[in-house]
């Protein structure tokens, strides 16, 4: 019976064993403790907005993370994640360059009166309105994801 969010969570992010496919959104307005899990981390990752953000916005941005099976650092950011709503799951044979630049295009919409607006996909609150078709439509067999899962708890 699984014990800790890791145990309940692996089988379904590496159903295969051991890949460096699986991926994670974090959502790091949710919570201060989002940004200083990652940041006290050697997990990869990257800011999906560009360019030089200021500290402030820097601390609330959503992040890219590569999740690795079996490592303390993932089963530690899981842990503080479950049931906080910090983000999302995906699984995508990507390089970090191509599926960051992939999702990127889904962080602005365009709203009533041509209004740009920030879509925050990556919130589960918000993930669990929307089908996973939304994402698809990548042009290359290594951007198709597999599969999305928003953190529930």
């Amino acid at each position: 019976m699984p014990t800790t969010p890791y145990d309940l969570l692996w089988p379904r992010l590496w159903p295969k064993g051991a890949r460096p496919n699986v991926w994670a959104i974090i959502d790091c307005a949710r919570d201060p403790k989002a940004w200083s899990t990652l940041y006290s981390s050697t997990l990869l990752r990257e800011c999906l907005y560009a360019g030089a953000l200021h500290p402030q916005l820097e601390r609330v941005a959503p992040y890219l993370v590569q999740l690795e099976f079996g490592d303390a650092q993932t089963e530690r950011l899981l842990s503080r994640a479950w049931g906080n709503s910090w983000g999302i799951f995906l699984r995508c044979g990507a390089s970090m360059p191509s599926l960051r630049k992939h999702l990127r295009k889904f962080l602005r919409v365009t709203g009533p009166h041509n209004k740009h607006l920030v879509f925050r996909y990556y919130d589960p609150r918000v993930h669990a309105c929307l089908s996973s078709d939304v994402f698809g439509g990548a042009t290359g067999s290594d951007l198709r994801i597999d599969r999305m899962h928003p953190y529930r708890g």
